[in-house]
């Protein structure tokens, strides 16, 4: 069972697995030890997904995972609109995107009852047209981790040493055979 004090000590840890213990423990007012029994305790509960602090949504009393697809009507409006979603806390990624909608929302919340209260305050924001909401039955696949390979392909990324080092990308497509990225009318950036 996660309390209070787990979850204030889970909000500073999740932000910087480099904070130290002795950080946390003077932030939560509590003793080093207190903060390190329960990190202990979170990461053998499996609450503590992994390293960097990756929560169990559910473990934490946030199991409705859903996306969102919203479409901008007012473009001299979008950008505080878009900034108005983004300050909503259940709002955990927010991307511009190409098609017939503007962004995609990937929220989560306690309930359907709070995923619906949400829904209501995304269409309350100025320049809102309209949404779609999916909701997510469960994760095939969720990851933090980064495709490093193919930053390196792209010599965006630097390898210690060989082993490291990804098999050499295929053969580059010839010049002009990508598709720029369509943005729809009344889109703006």
């Amino acid at each position: 069972m996660v309390d209070d004090l787990d979850l204030r000590v889970l909000a500073l840890y999740q932000t910087s697995t480099r904070r130290t213990l002795r950080e946390i423990a003077a932030r939560t007012g509590v003793s080093l030890s207190t903060v390190s029994e329960r990190l202990q305790r979170l990461r053998s509960e499996g609450v503590v997904a992994s390293e960097p602090a990756v929560l169990d949504r559910a473990a934490i009393g946030l199991p409705i995972l859903a996306f969102i697809r919203i479409v901008m009507s007012a473009p001299e409006v979008e950008r505080t609109s878009v900034a108005d979603l983004c300050a909503m806390a259940e709002i955990l990624e927010c991307h511009c995107i190409t098609g017939e909608y503007s962004y995609l929302l990937k929220v989560c919340c306690c309930s359907t009852h709070a995923l619906e209260g949400l829904i209501t305050r995304i269409k309350s924001v100025p320049g809102v047209d309209r949404c779609e909401t999916m909701i997510s039955l469960s994760a095939v696949k969720e990851s933090t981790n980064l495709p490093i390979a193919s930053a390196r392909e792209t010599g965006q990324a630097s390898f210690a040493d060989d082993e490291q080092r990804p098999p050499s990308p295929p053969e580059e497509r010839p010049s002009g055979s990508a598709h720029p990225p369509r943005h729809p009318e009344g889109h703006s950036r």
